[in-house]
């Protein structure tokens, strides 16, 4: 461990972190703040310009709270410490350099990092897909708008596609966070109806959801109890008129617009359920193979035969039932 002063302060290295030290007022007591990791670009340098901000901001009396650092700043700061670093191919600097300048820091360059939340992100993936506003605020769920809003569902915990376009705002019981899974769509003479039945019977589940997942479904069943009900009762995403989203319809035409219009290549949206159960499988502590299915709405047989080659990756492979209630 490395420690340096730097006049009422100091910075330490704790293995690759560096952290920063100050007393937010006279007579207070010294408080540590981590800054970043050098794997992260930041190094002894930056620490202690971190450190000045901090005991400038005390000195007028603000005891360490000031707005924080600007987005621009901060990116270019990251860009050139990671060329620095020389870890990186040329490729790839050019391709962080490109999002960077070309998209992030239009958007929220004059933005301070502490002011970059949920909503913040949400409002600028909206205006990547091209969405304004409609009459009082709250906009008809659009697909090109129900692809952005409805991603975190399917990469996050694994929903089907059909599964979040049947969603009730009652499936969401936000006193437990828990996501009801009861129904899915379903074609009947080509039209897209509600079927009352899961697509399996391991497709039924409750799923408890993360705090952040928590605000993104409260904020969706806000917009949805103001928008347009048909006779198939209130959904959390309904097209314009209030009825169930087309599955191939929002496929083919507005998942598309929306990663031209966003600069992402194409891609089959069924793909981020299955970045969901990469990282289920991938993720440590391992969790027990039933847990995963159960999630994924799979019978663990199904599991097994469809992601046979993560377990063998990610944990040497399965090799007998006793694995799968050891996770």
């Amino acid at each position: 461990m490395s420690k340096r002063s730097h006049g009422e302060g100091s910075v330490r290295r704790r293995g690759q972190t560096w952290e920063i030290a100050f007393r937010p007022s006279p007579g207070a007591r010294q408080v540590w703040e981590r800054v970043g990791r050098e794997c992260d670009g930041v190094d002894r340098e930056f620490a202690l310009a971190r450190l000045r901000e901090r005991l400038t901001a005390c000195g007028r009396g603000e005891g360490g709270q000031f707005e924080g650092h600007l987005f621009s700043v901060t990116a270019e700061e990251w860009l050139r410490r990671l060329q620095a670093m020389g870890k990186h191919s040329a490729r790839t600097i050019e391709l962080h350099t490109s999002n960077l300048r070309c998209h992030l820091i239009p958007a929220f360059g004059t933005t301070y990092l502490r002011q970059i939340n949920d909503e913040a992100i949400e409002d600028y993936w909206m205006a990547k897909v091209n969405f304004a506003p409609g009459e009082e605020g709250c906009p008809p769920v659009r697909g090109k708008v129900a692809a952005a809003r409805t991603k975190p569902l399917m990469a996050s915990l694994g929903l089907r596609i059909g599964e979040v376009f049947a969603l009730r705002p009652s499936d969401y019981l936000p006193g437990s966070r828990t996501l009801c899974i009861r129904r899915t769509l379903t074609k009947v003479g080509g039209r897209t109806l509600i079927s009352p039945y899961a697509k399996t019977d391991a497709g039924e589940r409750d799923l408890r959801v993360s705090e952040s997942m928590h605000r993104r479904l409260m904020r969706q069943r806000a917009r949805a109890e103001r928008q347009r009900v048909n006779a198939s009762g209130p959904l959390l995403f309904p097209n314009r008129r209030g009825n169930p989203v087309s599955e191939s319809n929002w496929r083919n035409r507005t998942w598309k617009d929306a990663l031209d219009r966003a600069g992402l290549p194409k891609a089959n949206p069924h793909r981020l359920r299955h970045t969901a159960a990469s990282e289920m499988i991938a993720r440590k502590p391992f969790e027990p193979t039933t847990v995963i299915a159960y999630r994924l709405g799979h019978r663990v047989e199904t599991l097994l035969k469809t992601y046979a080659h993560l377990f063998e990756r990610h944990r040497g492979g399965v090799a007998d039932l006793g694995d799968l209630y050891s996770g």
